[in-house]
């Protein structure tokens, strides 16, 4: 099963709804457009089905990306919703290797099959494909990260959330510009969203790449230093 989407925690969503509200903006969701009305190229108006026109200089549309996998295809590469390649980076053509968005690969740390598109995740691939072009054969196995820069928040995102089944949090949702939301499964940490706590990024990261079990209440407890998490974890390991 291969798994694309990388989605949010409700929690997530009402952190970041608060903060831009805070910084003037307004959202409107449950919305669907209707038509874009403009001249000359630019876009002047957005009306919705249910009748509401909001004026605009710019439109930003989101509608997802797909894979350039055509040459691939061309070639005649093993071909799924990305180009299918190794833990050394090699296609189904040992002689060819790929590496970025465009790649399918099989993640040891959640043992299914992902397309991961994020700059660091390109970079880890891009170094183990040229290792492989050079006879130096290295394995690839890097945690998924990503990260967001918005207004003075930096969100760092450890992992995929897919099919987790608990939530916690460590700060408050409704006051501050800063917390950390945990994702587990089966009593295991799987992914982190970090807002402004880079050693909870820190931590999260190694958590989930040792598959370490860490208790949840320790974890969201404010009065327990993360830099005693942090030793007690490297202790541990």
């Amino acid at each position: 099963m291969l798994l694309l989407v990388l989605g949010t925690a409700p929690e997530l969503s009402e952190f970041y709804t608060r903060i831009h509200y805070e910084e003037g903006v307004c959202i409107h969701v449950h919305k669907s457009v209707e038509k874009l009305v403009g001249t000359n190229g630019a876009v002047k108006q957005v009306i919705c089905q249910d009748g509401t026109i909001f004026d605009t200089d710019l439109v930003i549309v989101g509608i997802g990306v797909l894979p350039n996998i055509e040459l691939a295809q061309q070639a005649g590469l093993k071909v799924e919703q990305g180009i299918c390649i190794d833990a050394y980076g090699q296609t189904s053509d040992q002689r060819i290797v790929a590496a970025g968005d465009c790649v399918q690969y099989f993640s040891q740390h959640y043992q299914r099959s992902v397309r991961v598109e994020s700059i660091p995740n390109a970079n880890d691939q891009a170094k183990i494909a040229a290792s492989t072009l050079c006879g130096d054969t290295k394995t690839f196995d890097s945690l998924p990260w990503f990260w967001s820069d918005q207004y003075d928040l930096k969100l760092q995102i450890a992992g995929l959330n897919n099919g987790y089944d608990q939530v916690y949090v460590r700060g408050n949702l409704a006051l501050g510009r800063s917390l950390a939301i945990f994702y587990y499964k089966q009593n295991r940490m799987i992914a982190a969203d970090c807002i402004n706590r880079p050693q909870e990024f820190m931590l999260s990261k190694r958590v989930i790449s040792s598959g370490i079990i860490i208790d949840p209440v320790i974890l969201t407890d404010e009065n327990i230093s993360i830099n005693d998490l942090i030793n007690a974890n490297n202790k541990g390991s």
